[in-house]
């Protein structure tokens, strides 16, 4: 099998490289709102942000990061062909500000501006996470009543652009791209289990901190199993998938990588 890929850095508020419906499957990780490690991106972006969070003021400034991600998703549905699929792999986040401990449905409210564009929601996928941290628990720990689920899944949820696209009957490009029975029951569940997150190995601290969006719970050596995943499940041979990932300098920042073409090479 191979693929051509054209890989473009840019800001994925603006991808206009990128003509009206010209992507068949989108794939993409945005920075997770309410994250600490994600404030200092947001405030560059929209300064009022660092004013809420100084402030205490914790769902003004949720609502405003999540604004700077619609700019995002304007752009996301004007590229994604009719019919097309959508899938934003976010984790929710918990804080405390003013003294007062909550969780931010990062999830909730992206299903929420994508249903606001039109999209159909679809079945989504609960990533499970263990988290390797011996601080497994929150809140009090072992006392009632203030103890606290551990966060210890994301979620992979998949939008459809509108109506069902059609192919014609028994179109190659479909049939070509079948799974194997094995592969649907391992995939199609809505828990996946088998990608296991964990740090990425990387030889210093500075490094660490100027590749933030990879580390602990938001990615990856691990996202990018869930990216190659992603267009296994969702495309046909031919497919025009895009994927983008956040920078730690930007959470805007994005690196589309386009499949344009998929051919069989001869066994």
């Amino acid at each position: 099998m191979e693929t051509t890929h054209t890989v473009h850095v840019g800001d994925a508020r603006d991808l206009s490289e990128v003509a009206d419906d010209a992507v068949e499957l989108v794939v993409t990780s945005p920075p997770y709102p309410m994250v600490e490690m994600w404030d200092d991106p947001f405030t560059d972006l929209d300064p009022v942000i660092g004013e809420y969070l100084d402030a205490g003021k914790g769902e003004a400034a949720f609502e405003a990061m999540h604004t700077v991600l619609d700019a995002v998703w304007e752009e996301l549905q004007r590229v994604l062909c009719p019919g097309g699929i959508a899938c934003i792999n976010v984790g929710d986040a918990t804080r405390t500000l003013d003294g007062r401990f909550r969780v931010f449905p990062n999830h909730a409210r992206i299903v929420e501006a994508f249903e606001r564009r039109g999209f159909h929601p679809l079945p989504d996928v609960l990533w499970h996470k263990p988290t390797n941290s011996a601080a497994k628990f929150m809140g009090s720990g072992m006392l009632p009543p203030s103890a606290y689920v551990t966060l210890e899944h994301e979620y992979v949820l998949v939008f459809r652009n509108g109506e069902r696209r059609s192919f014609e009957p028994g179109a190659d490009r479909r049939y070509e791209a079948a799974y194997f029975w094995e592969e649907r029951n391992r995939w199609f569940t809505d828990v996946w289990t088998d990608i296991r997150g964990r740090l990425q190995e990387l030889p210093d601290d500075e490094l660490r901190d100027r590749a933030g969006a990879f580390r602990s719970s938001t990615g990856s050596p691990t996202a990018s199993r869930t990216f190659r995943r992603c267009p296994v499940v969702w495309s046909a041979n031919g497919s025009r998938p895009t994927g983008s990932s956040s920078s730690a300098k930007s959470p805007t920042a994005t690196r589309r990588i386009t499949r344009p073409k998929t051919t069989t090479s001869p066994s």
